[in-house]
């Protein structure tokens, strides 16, 4: 006789509980994985906001400091060194210096040399410079009509300044005039605007830390424990 088959060792079918538990164990494992997935791609999407926001606050930054900040500057102390001089020479300062009408006298000529090389010439160079040296940082894609008649009148006023030197006083202004106006209007409202945009991108820069990143992680990574199979610590 021969003895009735029995299962082989080991190979009884797994209970409902073990296949639950099992299935449980598989899907916590695909929602770790795919939280982790999430979890990085958020993290390197921050990391490029807050990379282009870095990029962006530098360049505002080489702005202020190389440029608009030091010709705004150069403007202010030009109009204030003309104010003060047209106070004491030839008031009232809104009203033309070599009037034909008027003309001035050869000692108010000679103080108006003496002004425009000591005083006006060494400001209007450092402006000039400034926007020469850093026209890549100008907010505009072209250079403003203001700049450009400045830089121009800058530019006019050198030959004339060689026949002072050489003893020709026959020609004493330059044409364009300096658009001062115009010039400390466009720049107050560049200066502004950068500054604003400084303080907006400090901000958004303080809200984005790394602090913050961090404890998203940390809630990503609890929640994944916490959908772990039942019974687990």
């Amino acid at each position: 006789m021969f003895a009735p088959a029995t299962a082989a060792a080991g190979a009884a079918p797994a209970s409902h509980a073990e296949l639950i538990t099992a299935g449980a164990t598989v899907i916590a494992g695909l929602v770790t994985a795919g939280v982790a997935i999430l979890a990085y791609v958020l993290r390197h999407r921050d990391d490029l906001r807050t990379q282009s926001r870095k990029d962006q606050l530098e360049r505002v930054n080489l702005q202020l400091r190389n440029l608009y900040g030091p010709i705004f500057v150069s403007a202010h102390a030009g109009d204030a060194a003309w104010r003060a001089f047209r106070s004491q020479h030839r008031p009232p300062v809104d009203t033309p210096y070599f009037d034909p009408a008027d003309p001035p006298s050869e000692e108010e000529a000679r103080v108006y040399r003496i002004w425009i090389q000591e005083v006006f010439s060494p400001i209007n160079a450092r402006l000039e410079s400034t926007v020469f040296r850093n026209g890549d940082l100008l907010l505009e894609d072209e250079v403003h009509p203001c700049l450009l008649q400045a830089c121009a009148h800058i530019s006019a006023y050198k030959p004339i300044i060689r026949r002072w030197q050489e003893g020709d006083f026959t020609v004493h202004e330059a044409f364009p005039v300096f658009p001062t106006e115009d010039l400390l209007s466009y720049l107050r409202a560049s200066y502004q605007s950068l500054k604003l945009r400084q303080k907006e991108l400090l901000g958004e820069l303080d809200r984005s830390r790394p602090g913050r990143l961090a404890r998203l992680w940390k809630q990503i990574t609890d929640a994944a424990q916490d959908a772990g199979p039942a019974g687990e610590p």
